[in-house]
């Protein structure tokens, strides 16, 4: 495994600088950082600080840290774990294209799944999610939660946890959805 990484004027700039089968492992430092994968399989830390992590290609796993941060997927097939934050805005967790597996922390979270059959896990605080194509499983934490969501003729899987949870969908609802513990569906037409 091989750590590679360097810093450019001030600001906490990594990224590979190795051919791509080299890049294992990119780490950030305890400062707010920007992390930029390969188009290989990369493991990514942003450790302390609001970091920027982005995958690019590879099946990549992202993890932030101790502060709220950006994580950002790619092409492949990725895992994305935000770090502990309880700010009003936490981790934003994007999974882009592939079958992503996506988990939140305490704090509030903004995940979006993308294209992809994907999975994302929320814990405390008031999480935003928002559903993108493909089949898509959600399971929401105990705070006031919400959630939106499209009919993409797949079914969906959305359970909410503790809390009042809206669940929000754009055009009509998708019949192959399932929603679990919701208090709210409501269905917004462009009207």
């Amino acid at each position: 495994m091989r750590t590679i990484g360097i810093i450019v004027a001030g600001a906490a700039l990594l990224a590979a600088t190795a051919t791509p089968a080299l890049a294992d492992t990119i780490n950030g430092t305890p400062g707010d950082d920007t992390l930029t994968g390969t188009g290989q399989t990369d493991v990514i830390r942003g450790f302390d600080g609001k970091d920027r992590i982005r995958g690019l290609g590879g099946a990549d796993i992202l993890q932030g840290g101790a502060q709220g941060d950006d994580l950002l997927g790619g092409r492949g097939d990725d895992v994305l774990i935000g770090g502990g934050s309880d700010n009003n805005f936490g981790n934003l967790l994007f999974g882009a294209g592939g079958d992503d597996v996506g988990r939140g922390a305490g704090g509030r979270d903004f995940m979006n799944d993308g294209a992809g059959e994907d999975v994302f896990k929320a814990f405390g605080g008031r999480d935003s999610a928002h559903v993108g194509n493909g089949r898509d499983r959600i399971q929401l934490g105990s705070g006031p939660d919400d959630v939106g969501l499209s009919d993409d003729g797949v079914k969906d899987v959305i359970r909410c946890g503790d809390g009042s949870d809206v669940v929000e969908y754009f055009g009509p609802i998708d019949p192959l959805d399932d929603q679990h513990g919701c208090e709210t569906i409501t269905v917004l037409d462009g009207d």
